[in-house]
């Protein structure tokens, strides 16, 4: 595991969605709809077929499709460089750019299930997040105390 922050798979899972509605959708108004509208519904299947809080059909692991998203990201620029089918320059573009959020999705996403997350901050030692909420909770707590003493003083 990289030292980098790590986001739930949920959101990588949803940004799928996104960009891949959001090709199809492009795809509908470009003068050459067939390839944004075809690599949108290969994202959207891509992001459908995954264990995941979204999947639709949890056909693969999120381990294979890690690697999976990898072959994806390939093929939008491969399409988007492709002579075969026609594109439009625009489509082109859209193609290359709607990598970015793509790689920077799968750069950031943590690939384990929510017990193996649970797992990695046991073994670390690791739950800041629970630990602060304590103190939090024990701090207001005193401070609460403190005043309601400072108040029963001036009465």
């Amino acid at each position: 595991m990289a030292d980098r922050a790590q986001r739930p798979f949920w959101i990588h899972q949803f940004i799928e969605y996104v960009v891949g509605f959001a090709l199809i959708a492009f795809g509908f108004q470009d003068t050459h709809p067939v390839v944004p509208a075809v690599v949108g519904v290969v994202v959207v299947i891509n992001a459908a077929v995954v264990h995941g809080p979204f999947g639709a059909f949890r056909l693969i692991d999120r381990r294979v499709h890690r690697w999976v998203d990898v072959a994806v990201m390939a093929f939008l620029v491969f399409a988007a460089v492709q002579p075969w089918v026609e594109l439009s320059g625009l489509g082109r573009l859209a193609l290359i750019a709607i990598v970015v959020p793509l790689a920077f999705s799968w750069w950031y996403t943590d690939w384990g299930t929510r017990a193996e997350r649970k797992q990695r901050r046991t073994e670390r030692g690791s739950q800041r997040s629970e630990d602060i909420g304590a103190t939090a909770g024990r701090k207001a707590a005193e401070y609460y105390k403190a005043g309601k003493k400072m108040i029963e003083r001036d009465d």
